[in-house]
């Protein structure tokens, strides 16, 4: 599995000559089935045989893998051949990864996990007070609720005991070995703690303000920032037709447009997109919500999207230019229902309805020789009862040029016994009336004598008094002879033969 990621026969041989090199193989393919990049899985493979190394260095088998020695080691690390595995977090989380991996597969016993201290109660009820009436994310709250622990180990669980010196000396204790993004996350969360704790009457109110603001000059210069023409060649870098390049396109274009933070376009759902309407529905800090219009880029892409569905099914799913017409013609009938009903989305939906259908070739209808029409209707036999409602069924199909759909929904009300016609609503609800030949009608008439009473207001049913499917129309029945051109479209066809000839088949 290393030649995936590896082509140099002399980098092969030497991962797979290193202590770690049986198992690399495995780890390779791991790391495929996970879904990591290339660049990445070569990182993490050029750090699992680094850890190897250091692990013989120190007389070490690998299962015996000390990931606390091996980040002790890459402090200093001074190895020859450690190319992408020197001290860098994939360093790092590779080796912990191919630790687990160890340990997976049985080669390394499963560490033994430290046991955590109990959370105090207080740190508890701020944790839920943070979710519930914060409407803080799960990340923000473990990182409060870490801040939260490690101040009341240093002062105290008790917070009547606590004094405003005692919680300035703890900050500048700590803020002297954090950088400037560390002691601005931990001067939020320790006041946002001493907010909560006041409130709840364990201490004095007003401590929060013990803790000093991290001193840097926010307006020195202007924030940083894209220019239009960065922006134009960012989202052009997610051009193409690939899954994740869309997606990609996308997010920048919600990042860009609508200027949202990261985590909000990661934590959308499809329920926040309002289609009909149009705007998208945004939940950003503290629960706030907003309602911010799709972008016009957002109604291209929508476009942009049906073309490629209709690329996917003549080319993955191989289907035909008429099949890709169909589905092309569903989509237009539902962006008309939306022309009329949504102005706000007009664009989108031109954009859409300008898809111009693929041209395809007509194909002659298939029809039947007034020879093969009779062979057709005699097939059924006139002894059984069935034959005697396949006979009239076809001699209805023949005659008036029905569909099947048609035949097997036609109902007592829609025959006038008297003048021997029936009455059809078609496609489009287009209602016609239809007069029937004497041979039809014969056999309509002897078909009804043996018919019965039965619930179903069905002209034609099956043996149990419930109404024939279209599927089981003798249209398409075994019985029908074979090889003839039978089908719904076939039989309209030979009948307008018929009537053109003016002959009437018997």
């Amino acid at each position: 599995m290393l030649e995936i990621y590896f082509s140099a026969s002399k980098t092969l041989e030497h991962l797979r000559s290193g202590p770690c090199g049986p198992f690399l193989d495995g780890f390779a393919g791991a790391l495929e089935r996970q879904g990591y990049g290339p660049d990445t899985a070569v990182r993490y493979l050029r750090a699992a045989a680094h850890i190897g190394h250091v692990m013989a260095g120190r007389d070490a088998s690998v299962s015996d893998i000390d990931l606390a020695a091996f980040e002790q080691h890459l402090r200093s690390c001074r190895c020859p051949r450690a190319k992408g595995g020197r001290r860098n977090h994939h360093t790092i989380y590779g080796a912990r990864l191919f630790r687990r991996h160890l340990e997976k597969i049985g080669v390394c016993k499963p560490a033994v996990a430290a046991m955590r201290p109990a959370e105090p109660q207080l740190v508890t009820g701020f944790k839920a007070w943070l979710n519930k009436h914060r409407g803080a994310s799960d990340a923000t709250i473990e990182l409060y609720a870490r801040d939260a622990i490690s101040f009341m180990a240093a002062l105290g669980a008790d917070p009547t005991h606590w004094c405003p010196a005692d919680i300035r000396c703890y900050f500048m204790t700590r803020a002297s070995t954090c950088g400037r993004g560390t002691i601005e996350k931990m001067t939020t969360s320790l006041r946002a703690f001493l907010r909560y704790v006041a409130m709840q009457g364990h201490c004095l109110t007003g401590l929060d303000n013990a803790v000093p603001a991290y001193a840097h000059w926010q307006l020195a210069e202007m924030p940083r920032y894209l220019s239009a023409e960065q922006v134009s060649r960012l989202i052009a870098a997610c051009d193409g037709d690939a899954g994740a390049r869309r997606r990609d396109r996308a997010i920048v274009l919600l990042l860009a447009r609508l200027g949202l933070r990261a985590g909000d376009v990661a934590q959308l759902r499809l329920i926040d997109i309002e289609w009909q309407a149009g705007p998208l529905r945004v939940t950003g800090k503290s629960r706030h919500e907003v309602r911010l219009p799709l972008p016009q880029d957002v109604g291209d892409a929508v476009a942009a999207l049906v073309s490629a569905f209709l690329e996917h099914l003549e080319d993955q799913r191989h289907n035909a230019a008429v099949t890709r017409n169909v589905r092309l013609a569903a989509i237009k009938s539902f962006f008309r229902f939306l022309e009329y009903r949504q102005p706000a989305a007009l664009d989108q939906v031109r954009r859409v309805l300008a898809i111009p259908f693929k041209k395809t070739d007509t194909r002659l209808v298939p029809y039947l020789r007034r020879e093969e029409l009779q062979a057709l209707l005699d097939a059924p036999d006139p002894a059984t009862r069935d034959g005697i409602r396949d006979r009239a069924m076809l001699h209805l199909a023949v005659c008036a040029g029905l569909r099947v759909s048609e035949l097997t929904g036609l109902t007592i009300d829609n025959i006038d016994i008297s003048s021997m016609s029936i009455r059809v609503v078609g496609k489009g609800r287009r209602e016609r009336a239809l007069p029937l030949w004497k041979p039809a009608a014969s056999a309509l008439r002897a078909w009804l004598s043996i018919r019965g009473k039965v619930a179903a207001p069905e002209v034609f049913i099956s043996a149990r008094g419930e109404p024939l499917t279209d599927g089981a129309s003798p249209i398409y029945s075994s019985s029908t002879p074979r090889p003839l051109p039978v089908n719904s479209l076939g039989s309209r066809r030979s009948a307008y033969r018929l009537m053109c000839s003016g002959t009437p088949a018997r």
